[in-house]
């Protein structure tokens, strides 16, 4: 992973956010289906922000199915 200084935020389709993750990194700190409470979310599609310190920030969508 070549930016481990990010932030995401995860939205449902209404635009409230539900998970932040900082220092996101495809290993072990990732969005795994639950709020920041810790609760699942049910199926979907949420919208994401990805900032990165140096870089661009990227937005995008993700259907979670379970």
């Amino acid at each position: 992973w070549q930016f481990p200084e990010n932030e995401v935020f995860i939205m449902d389709r209404w635009g409230a956010l539900v998970r932040t993750i900082r220092n996101y990194n495809n290993r072990d700190n990732v969005f795994d289906g639950t709020d920041n409470q810790g609760r699942s979310l049910g199926n979907g599609d949420y919208y994401y922000i990805l900032k990165l310190k140096s870089g661009p920030t990227l937005k995008g969508w993700v259907y979670l199915h379970r």
